[in-house]
């Protein structure tokens, strides 16, 4: 997306033809629904500027209505300089002073990463008034002349595409992998997830079901959703937190920093836990839970009045053929008192990843980006190169998540796992995301005549390979790699899929 010239922008009233055209201004690649009050609004802003004796050159470089990729938060006006970002938010309608500071705050908190002087400006047509947040944190009524001097000082615009500006990475966080910064309120929710949570805080606060459930695809942010809630019913109730996995560093730092928050493995559960010293039940991965564990708490949060539980899970992130079986999603769902909320749209995962990783699953998906540079493609023919890859990876700070293996018989796997000393193995990441990620594909995986990954069968025969290897590579947010391993018709497959090459298969 491009920045656009202020004047050039308004020049057009009908509707219709303003979208069209504000598209081929902008090079945005949808067309932007357009609220003609806000065109208004920004006539009336370059009016108070011609007061002010602005030039043509005052009024370029501005990127209208742009909303970081994934999160979905809306700029009205953004304009870059080489020191400074001027944020002009626009209010058509009658709003509160308290709202704009909200507002602007938050702005602010998405705009600091790009590390430079920000100045956040809102305009409210209805008072035709213009106000501005100080170095303070406050706001106070200012001038179009102030405005004026901003945009007069910036100098070396940024004409690029904005979106290469901002990471995903750096404002979705997960509690787990950077807990500190969800203890310090140090992030946001999308709309989407702070409507679900004002929905769950409602039904909670009017007692009116027992149990709730949280679902979604992997990366559709179900953890941070959870834990957030978590942290707002802890200010006035004893929340106990289970993690259907192995603990984490994260885990064991919100238990001692956040007061009234209990954290445990699923495992800890033993029929002697009194949870009537809780008021609200919060599960992680509820999809691992043993259904005879899954069962037993139902019973005892039925049992306790005033007790509440809150299900997070995933159906297609069963690791094992136990799990498969126990199918604790579909018994979540049969719960006679639940309400079920479902995240949608992946705000964690890079898209071309999350395409390329269903087309490596089924080379017949119709998910298809016009490019995977996310995304390296390796071979190797020998162990020995196996492992140097590895090494070379590590080098660039990714992350090798290796299949979890089996405590008595020995796998293909088992030597290049050495190379780590971390426990990233697919059991260990559960809950977690990390930047870069590298995984290898040996020779026990190949495609069936549907054109489906299929795998042989895990030293540990309760665990599935493929899951696995789908539990890895949907806990990467930026950049993936994968080794494909002296397994020649996996990477023609693969090499068809990044090169979209469809005849080769």
């Amino acid at each position: 997306m491009k920045s656009v010239n202020l004047l050039q922008l308004t020049a057009i009233d009908d509707l219709s033809l303003f979208e069209r055209y504000e598209k081929q201004l902008s090079f945005r690649t949808e067309k932007l629904k357009i609220d003609m009050d806000e065109i208004q609004s920004i006539k009336k802003i370059i009016q108070h500027l011609n007061e002010e004796n602005c030039t043509i050159k005052d009024l370029s470089g501005y990127f209208y209505a742009f909303k970081i990729p994934q999160i979905g938060k809306e700029f009205d006006l953004l304009r870059i300089g080489d020191s400074t970002i001027l944020n002009i938010e626009i209010k058509s309608f009658q709003t509160t002073e308290d709202k704009i500071l909200e507002q602007l705050k938050k702005n602010h908190y998405y705009l600091k990463s790009l590390n430079r002087e920000i100045i956040h400006f809102t305009y409210s047509l209805p008072d035709d008034a213009l106000y501005v947040l100080n170095y303070d944190g406050e706001l106070q009524i200012s001038s179009f002349s102030d405005l004026k001097n901003v945009i007069s000082n910036q100098s070396n615009l940024f004409n690029g595409d904005i979106s290469d500006l901002f990471k995903v990475s750096d404002y979705l966080i997960s509690p787990l992998n950077a807990p500190m910064k969800f203890y310090k309120g140090e992030y946001f929710l999308t709309n989407h997830q702070a409507e679900i949570k004002g929905k769950i805080l409602k039904l909670l606060c009017d007692n009116h079901l027992k149990f709730y459930g949280i679902t979604g695809d992997p990366g559709t942010g179900k953890t941070l959703l959870l834990y957030d809630i978590a942290a707002e019913l802890c200010k006035t109730k004893r929340v106990l937190v289970i993690h259907c996995g192995i603990l984490s560093d994260g885990h064991y730092k919100l238990n001692k920093y956040i007061n009234n928050i209990t954290v445990v493995s699923a495992k800890e559960l033993r029929d002697d836990l009194d949870l009537s010293q809780y008021q609200y039940i919060m599960t992680d991965e509820t999809h691992r839970m043993y259904w005879p564990q899954f069962e037993k708490l139902v019973e005892k949060v039925n049992s306790i009045p005033g007790l509440c539980a809150i299900f997070s899970y995933d159906i297609n992130q069963t690791l094992s053929k136990y799990e498969v079986k126990s199918n604790i999603a579909e018994r979540i769902g049969n719960l006679p008192s639940i309400k079920i909320f479902e995240l949608s749209g992946k705000i964690r995962t890079n898209p071309e990843i999350s395409s390329f990783v269903k087309r490596l699953l089924d080379l017949k998906s119709h998910d298809i980006k016009d490019s995977y540079l996310s995304v390296d493609i390796n071979y190797a023919e020998s162990e020995k190169q196996t492992i140097e890859l590895l090494e070379y990876y590590k080098l660039y700070n990714y992350t090798f998540i290796r299949y979890s293996g089996s405590n008595y018989v020995a796998g293909l796997y088992d030597r290049i796992n050495t190379i780590t000393t971390h426990n990233y193995d697919t059991h260990h990441v559960i809950g977690q995301e990390y930047d870069k990620v590298v995984m290898v594909i040996g020779q026990n995986f190949g495609y069936n005549d549907d054109k489906k990954l299929v795998s042989r069968q895990h030293p540990n025969p309760d665990y599935l390979y493929r899951q696995l290897l789908f539990q890895g590579l949907t806990h990467t947010r930026e950049k993936l790699a994968i080794i494909i391993w002296n397994n020649k018709p996996v990477f023609k497959a693969v090499l068809s899929i990044v090169q979209k090459d469809y005849s080769s298969y």
